[in-house]
């Protein structure tokens, strides 16, 4: 409330345990389709436990955005962060959360180091996932400042850029060995594609690589 009362053109999305609501206007801003209808108030939602809030303006950029509002909420204290969320809207959350978190996480509980980790991402909310893998790849229509930070860059998006990629890993060096033993599977029916080495018939001392490509 206190960012709208600053400016009545600012919308909000609103996760909670309850789901997801977004207002008039989000959807528009998403490079996938939201199929829910928006409702006037997020907070119509209810619940306990809020995940993220999502902000957006009808009239600013998302640079704007990563400018005017952190010192809107500087009352919540240093708990929370304000993050591009991968669309023209920026992401409120807790300052600890972040890809690179969520990436290190999965890694420490199936006990991958961060050397066999290959990232790819094209947004600023991939920055820390790219820092922390030992192979931070970019997108070729990523930001500059991500492609800035990135160990690699790779064909965008339309030219099939991380298709490619992994064609490209598959074949390489590694190729024989995965080619063997392993199945790649691509899963395009999730909202975010899983990619899946199948190494059940590997043996040896083979050491496979992790790759993470989240694109949103």
């Amino acid at each position: 409330q206190t960012i709208r009362d600053r400016d009545d053109g600012f919308g909000f999305a609103l996760a909670t345990d309850r789901g997801f609501v977004h207002e008039h206007g989000f959807a528009q801003l998403m490079p996938a389709a939201v199929h829910d209808a928006p409702v006037d108030d997020v907070l119509s939602l209810g619940g306990t436990t809020a995940f993220k809030l999502l902000v957006f303006h009808v009239a600013r950029s998302v640079d704007d955005l990563l400018a005017d509002v952190p010192p809107m909420i500087t009352h919540l204290g240093s708990d929370f962060a304000v993050r591009h969320m991968g669309a023209d809207a920026v992401e409120i959350g807790p300052a600890s959360d972040d890809k690179g978190a969520g990436v290190r996480w999965l890694c420490d509980r199936l006990g991958v180091d961060a050397h066999r980790v290959i990232a790819i991402g094209d947004e600023l909310n991939d920055l820390t996932m790219l820092a922390w893998a030992g192979r931070g790849v970019a997108m070729a229509n990523a930001d500059e400042r991500v492609r800035a930070a990135a160990d690699e860059v790779i064909g965008s998006n339309r030219d099939d850029g991380v298709a490619v990629f992994l064609e490209r890993f598959v074949s390489g060096s590694l190729g024989e060995v995965f080619n063997a033993h392993t199945t790649l599977s691509l899963d395009l029916d999730r909202s975010y594609p899983i990619v899946t080495f199948d190494l059940s018939d590997l043996e040896g001392e083979f050491q496979p690589t992790f790759i993470f490509a989240l694109l949103s």
